[in-house]
């Protein structure tokens, strides 16, 4: 945290003096410049690019991702935090699979295995650190998705929605064979909503589905045979909303306002729209219609005291009616674009002074000009050039520093890093591809930088449906709300572009630091601290009942897979922690609690691992059309591309399990559950082993025991100390102690215990026939998680009648598989470097050609690698995007055409 804070502070200067910043004449002492910086070292923000191989999946398959971890005004490379989770989120809101991602030689590289009977439909990937919980969802990166089901390929289901009137709707689905193009009559065919099986009628051999519509409840889940889909339920036409949007947040009575405004569907699509602008009287002000996605402006001259309206149809023809805000005394800012620079000027109403009014401006939270406005200009000229790129927010405050405007302003500057690049010429496939690299800024100079490659085939794969780094860092992440096809914004030399994203400044608001607040000396603090470790948590409760916290309780944690031990004691409130600690996924602890006194009468309580909550609804466009053989053939043919991933599924892993028929199965299959102590031992020693091994008494098998002797009837371990002499383990038949102490033979420091039976040689205990398992516990940590005082090797012998009595652990005793970070997995890439490789009748059917995250770079910011051309001509798409370490950004799209050998 303290390099993070030193970082800032030096880079924050560097911006700051290089754009020679105006202190605040207010108050030179303590200056606006002051509290942004202030601010910056409080509470210190990250963001997060989460980039995939690509948008289009079919489950059983990997997907690939990486996440560039930044600062998030800086946006430099920021590992503060040790983990980033990444989330896949089904359309019903539900988490279908969590990783967490570490980063391994500084890049937080990983992937997701899709579960092979995941349901078809739009899915989102949400990604954050520990520390970004400080924010709200709406700060995370989501990143759509869909994810197609084998069988997709074979049948197609088309939904058809009528509104019969209120919130009823009407479903019919249309059901074909893709092979043939003809109707296709499931023998199971169910539909669901909100947890509901929907009864159908049937008419005209169609069947029908009527329901009422819950507010918040959008999907359906189709089940045909085996094909199970999700389909969101569309609003009906008439179902939009328009919000008005004054430049500058309010609207001013007597002066020219442009009022800019935003039109949406109830599940966020935008809404096309025309109408026009009336006063209470009923005449008619101006017109207005949208520009693009649902968005537009207007210009106005409200009088006070005037109540206006807007009159709004959309492509159906609904009518609306809306008032538009209330016209105030104020004053507002004002920006006019011209290319690439803008002009500010105050728009005010007539009685208002500005001889008080300050300009404040700021990218990302570093502020770039604090100056008193001056009343004899009309307007400011401002280069945009001079900012960085990204969001400038402009405000305009008082002399009591309030803010009376807020504008946003976007600023699309070459000031990002520069890649050239060297590829081979001409590319046949399964021929070799080159690519030789160096990463610059804009004088040349050589950089160094966290890079990610990707190539995919376009017949397959539509790569511009990724969100790019550079709308991630420099736009979405900087404003409220969900913004589809970020990247056309960012088009340059595109007009129509330029003035949709202004459109997009007027209609979305500044969202991280709370600006308004800085300037009043109120800050922001996170309550999360950055996590640079795993933890594991909770309470111990003792006393009458095991209602009261355990003081000053020990508590012992263990992984058999790890080795791992550790002892801490817990607080006045029985509570624990265990920190500063990692392991990888799928890794088990076992923790036990002892109280005070070194009872055993004590109840474990683990503080859960909580994912999250859900609360960002996200409108996602039906990414993906069922299309048919008879099609038009430049669309994306999704036939053909599950078709390509379901042969090579079959190819690599066999028949896929969803295509085969249910099997009876009349015979109960036998499961032999692991024992709580049996996943815990060192050694476990089965039924199976000793019928195998033709043991014929207890002391045949210890003789198999690495470390341990019998002796006089009694078990010993090998280990000897020269201090205390031979180890004496202890042995429990069914979790009942039988020998009568255990430790160091003759050291005085024997642990003694109520004899259960008498002492007797150990092979008289039990018959060999009787045992069903002996598991062994060589270390006094182990020993210690099964509550045996003094530690020392113990032997556990569990019966065939008693076999079930211990399976489940005592209340002082834990077992918990917490998330762990996940080990990295390379991208196998084939390499046909030899004839013999190159002529292999092996099919090649790659939808994603090469994934590299973590691309190496020498001193001289110069990289290379190369792939293989896969089996099929055609265009690759190969997308290389990074973040250099003074936070430059990396972004290139380079189209690769593979021709068929002659």
């Amino acid at each position: 945290m303290l390099i993070r804070k030193a970082v800032v502070i030096g880079l924050l200067f560097f911006y700051i003096s290089g754009i020679n910043a105006q202190i605040n004449p207010l108050e030179a002492k303590d200056s606006i410049v002051d509290r942004f910086l202030n601010q910056a070292l409080l509470y210190p923000q990250e963001k997060i690019h989460l980039q995939i191989d690509r948008p289009h999946y079919v489950s059983d398959e990997r997907l690939w991702l990486k996440a560039f971890l930044v600062n998030a005004m800086l946006h430099t490379p920021d590992r503060s935090s040790r983990y980033v989770y990444v989330e896949l989120i089904d359309p019903l809101q539900k988490v279908k699979s969590r990783v967490m991602v570490k980063a391994e030689d500084g890049s937080f590289q990983g992937h997701i295995d899709l579960p092979e009977d995941l349901v078809e439909g739009n899915y989102i990937l949400r990604a954050y650190t520990s520390y970004m919980k400080n924010l709200d969802e709406g700060y995370w990166p989501h990143v759509p998705v869909y994810i197609s089901a084998p069988q997709s390929a074979v049948i197609s289901i088309v939904p058809q929605f009528e509104y019969p009137a209120g919130n009823k709707v009407s479903l019919s689905l249309s059901i074909n064979n893709i092979e043939n193009n003809t109707d296709f009559s499931p023998t199971v065919l169910s539909v669901t909503y909100d947890n509901k099986t929907l009864i159908p009628k049937k008419k005209d051999g169609m069947l029908y589905y009527t329901f009422a519509r819950k507010e918040g409840e959008d999907i359906l889940l189709v089940e045909c045979d085996k094909y199970k889909k999700y389909i969101t339920i569309p609003n009906p036409q008439e179902d939009y909303e328009v919000t008005f949007f004054p430049e500058g947040g309010n609207t001013i009575s007597e002066a020219v306002n442009c009022v800019a405004f935003k039109s949406l569907y109830g599940n966020g699509k935008p809404a096309d729209i025309t109408g026009y602008v009336t006063n209470e009287k009923g005449d008619s002000i101006t017109n207005f219609t949208t520009y693009h996605d649902g968005m537009g402006y207007f210009f106005m001259k409200p009088e006070k005291g005037i109540k206006y309206y807007t009159i709004s149809k959309n492509e159906a023809g609904i009518e609306k009616k809306t008032e538009l805000p209330v016209a105030q005394n104020t004053a507002g800012l004002r920006i006019t674009n011209i290319k690439n620079e803008f002009h500010l000027s105050i728009s005010k109403s007539p009685d208002i002074n500005t001889d008080s009014l300050y300009i404040v401006m700021h990218t990302r939270g570093i502020p770039y000009y604090v100056q008193k406005w001056n009343t004899e200009n009309e307007d400011i000229s401002f280069q945009k050039g001079k900012f960085l790129s990204g969001i400038l927010h402009i405000l305009l405050i008082n002399s009591e520093g309030q803010t009376l405007s807020e504008r946003l302003v976007f600023c699309n500057n070459d000031d990002q890093a520069v890649l050239n690049k060297r590829i081979t010429s001409e590319i046949k496939t399964r021929d070799r591809v080159s690519v030789n690299l160096q990463v610059s800024d804009q004088q040349e100079n050589p950089l160094e930088a966290d890079l990610l490659v990707s190539v995919t085939d376009d017949k397959d794969v539509d790569a511009s449906k990724n969100n790019s780094i550079s709308s991630s860092l420099l736009l979405t992440s900087d404003i409220r709300g969900y913004i589809p096809n970020p990247d056309y914004y960012l088009e340059k030399n595109n007009l129509k572009a330029s003035k949709a994203l202004d459109m997009l400044m007027l209609t979305h608001g500044w969202r991280r630091y709370n600006i308004p607040e800085v300037i009043q000396h109120k800050y922001a603090k996170p309550c999360i601290p950055v996590e640079v470790g795993q933890e594991i948590s909770g309470q111990a409760l003792g006393g009458f009942l095991k209602a009261k916290p355990a003081k000053d309780a020990q508590v012992s944690i263990f992984s058999k897979q790890t080795g791992f031990f550790d002892v801490t004691t817990t607080d006045n409130e029985g509570r624990f922690h265990f920190r500063d600690f990692e392991f990888p996924d799928s890794t088990v602890y076992f923790i036990q609690a002892i109280s005070q006194k070194g009872s055993s009468g004590v109840e474990l309580v683990l503080e859960k691992d909580t994912i999250p909550p859900i609360e960002t609804a996200i409108y996602i466009a039906e990414g993906i059309k069922n299309r048919t053989k008879t099609d038009n053939a430049n669309d994306m043919d999704n036939y053909a591309y599950i078709g390509k991933v379901n042969k090579k599924y079959t190819y690599e892993n066999g028949m896929r399990l969803i295509y085969l028929n249910p099997i009876e199965i009349k015979a109960k299959k036998t499961v032999v559950e692991k024992s709580f102590y049996d996943r815990l031992s060192d050694k476990t020693f089965s039924q199976e082993f000793i019928e195998e091994t033709g043991a014929a008494t207890l002391s045949d098998v210890i003789r198999y025991m690495s470390g341990f002797i019998v002796e006089n009837g009694n078990i010993y371990s090998t280990r000897i100390s020269a201090l205390k002499g031979r180890e004496i383990a202890l042995v429990f038949v069914d979790g009942i102690r039988i020998t009568p102490f255990g430790g160091f033979e003759g050291s005085g420091n024997e642990v003694e215990q109520p004899i259960i039976l008498d002492a007797q040689p150990i092979d008289d205990l039990i018959p060999i026939e009787n045992i069903q398992e002996i598991n062994v516990f060589k270390s006094s940590g182990k020993s210690l998680i099964l509550g045996v005082s003094g530690g020392g090797p113990v032997i556990m012998i569990t019966t065939k009648k008693g076999g079930n009595i211990k399976d489940t652990p005592p209340d002082n005793i834990a077992k918990i598989q917490p998330l762990g970070y996940q080990r990295p997995v390379e991208f196998y890439s084939p390499r046909y470097d030899t004839d013999e490789k190159k002529n292999s009748p092996n099919p090649d059917l790659r939808t994603t050609i090469y994934w590299n995250p973590a691309l190496r770079q020498n001193e001289n910011g110069k990289a290379y690698f190369d792939f293989y051309a896969a089996d099929f001509p055609g265009e690759y798409t190969m997308i290389i995007e990074g973040i250099t370490k003074d936070g430059k950004i990396v972004r290139s799209v380079e189209k690769l055409k593979v021709l068929k050998p002659e």
